[in-house]
């Protein structure tokens, strides 16, 4: 019972030490979407696109197709 508790503890040791930290994702400063807007009881369905630049603090959105 005792190899076993050792043996255990040195398996998660093991684990814990294999486990890298990974550098965080970069991600972009502009992004771009586009899609549909659909309300089914108003029977409304309108394309949309919308765009954001972080770097130059603008962002914009363009609907009714």
């Amino acid at each position: 019972m005792m190899r076993l508790s050792i043996f255990t503890i040195f398996g998660f040791i093991y684990l814990g030490s294999a486990c890298r930290e990974d550098k965080p994702p970069v991600f972009s400063s502009e992004y771009s979407v586009r899609g549909v807007l659909t309300i089914p009881y108003a029977e409304l369905t309108e394309p949309f696109f919308a765009w954001y630049d972080s770097h130059n603090g603008r962002s914009r959105i363009d609907y009714y197709g």
